[in-house]
């Protein structure tokens, strides 16, 4: 009997080892909805104008495929471009094939030439990026998504394969300029292979059309010769006194355009683009997938709530130089606000800082007036005001490196104390 229930065990052991193996969702925060990540698995994005993590609208047609949260980025072919980047659950493994699936809809006011672009790649590496100001990465996706052709306002899922080569930890999205490279060269296959096919309709019209009307088809260079050996033919016959007569065709080929088309109308085909998607409940996980549904689900890793612990608010952004709080704070702000309701005995200090740019005296009152600003948003909320404590620390503490933008960035934060519960 007890070698029996060790079996069982073992047994539901190895079960659960495959299913962690091979059933978990790799991607931290897949649908955005988690506003309180750990730290280490917050996404990294471009800020300020460039932040498009938004909340549902219901005043607005289009809504997140599911929950209350979608991400965005925008992309351009000629311009500085945005990239989505996470840090996985856990390293990909040597040799091991895994499935990514990527929902996907294109932002209706801002798609300006959304049929030029082809592919979305995403990159699996090592490299890890604390904040991210726009600008080209040159990464070498392993995966180039391929977007559907005509209409993308609508939810799509983009699913595609690939191999690790081991030890990948961080996942990058974005349009990489070797994603634009690569579109290139289809588009020039795609040319090569018309021109071939051009060609070839033009042998054929020669046959059809006879002889006397094959030169239209033939390259410059031997319409110049066979015109030529026609005028000397022609003065030929005419001393001889032979009369040709000229043969009539009812085909109606006209001579091929060896240019552009200029009858055609081209103010409707853009030379470049500017799209914004938006993603939501992205998924990576090891194959064989036995249930793709259950594997997707999220795994959030939210912060733990305890007294002494600090947490940021990496949502909340403030206008340049000022402590008035921009309008995509909302979300973080009301997230925090259920929480405190939710902790009905929790007492928080709220903290600023800024970067090291400017005079230190400066910078402390900067700070001081952007928690404050935060404390106020949440007291005309229905927050008691002895509940809250806030204080400004200035360039004090750093995070980052205050020598990059990127890292400047990043200290310019607001976080929370947790003083008791």
């Amino acid at each position: 009997m007890k070698i029996q229930s060790y079996i069982l065990l073992t047994a539901i052991l190895s079960l659960f080892g495959m299913r962690m193996a091979h059933g978990q969702n790799l991607i931290p925060n897949p649908g955005f909805e988690e506003l309180f990540t750990q730290l280490e698995y917050q996404w990294v994005q471009p800020q300020g104008p460039y932040y498009h993590y938004e909340s549902a609208n219901p005043n607005q047609q289009d809504q997140p495929l599911s929950g209350n949260y979608e991400n965005g980025l925008c992309m351009y072919n000629m311009e500085p471009n945005e990239y989505l980047h996470v840090k996985l659950l856990r390293p990909l493994e040597k040799g091991e094939k895994y499935r990514l699936e990527v929902n996907a809809r294109l932002k209706r006011t801002k798609s300006s030439g959304a049929d030029m672009q082809r592919y979305i790649g995403v990159y699996f590496g090592t490299e890890q990026l604390s904040t991210h100001v726009p600008g080209d990465l040159f990464f070498d996706p392993q995966v180039n998504l391929r977007l559907p052709d005509g209409e993308k306002f609508e939810w799509f899922q983009m699913v595609d394969t690939f191999t690790a080569k081991g030890g990948e930890t961080h996942f990058t999205m974005g349009y990489f300029p070797k994603t634009q490279w690569l579109e290139h060269r289809e588009k020039q296959q795609e040319e090569f292979l018309s021109d071939i096919e051009f060609r070839h309709k033009m042998e054929q019209r020669k046959k059809e059309m006879g002889e006397e009307k094959a030169w239209l088809y033939m390259s410059p260079k031997d319409q110049q010769a066979y015109l030529k050996e026609q005028k000397k033919q022609k003065k030929k016959n005419k001393k001889k006194g032979i009369v040709v007569e000229k043969k009539t065709s009812s085909s109606n080929y006209g001579r091929p355009k060896s240019g552009p088309d200029y009858t055609q109308p081209f103010g409707n085909l853009p030379q470049l683009f500017a799209v914004r998607y938006y993603f939501d409940d992205l998924c990576l996980a090891k194959i064989p997938i036995a249930d793709v549904e259950a594997t997707c689900r999220p795994e959030n890793l939210p912060e733990v709530i305890a007294t002494g612990k600090v947490i940021n608010l990496r949502n909340v952004f403030f206008q340049t130089d000022s402590a008035t709080l921009r309008p995509e704070s909302t979300f973080q702000l009301e997230a925090l606000q259920r929480l405190l309701s939710e902790y009905s005995e929790m007492r928080i200090e709220i903290r600023g800082y800024t970067d090291n740019v400017g005079d230190d005296d400066y910078n402390l009152d900067l700070s001081s007036r952007r928690a404050e600003a935060v404390s106020l948003w949440l007291i005309s909320k229905g927050v008691v005001k002895e509940r809250l404590v806030y204080k400004g620390f200035g360039e004090s503490e750093p995070i980052e490196t205050n020598d990059t933008e990127a890292g400047r960035t990043r200290n310019r934060r607001v976080t929370f104390y947790i003083i008791e519960m």
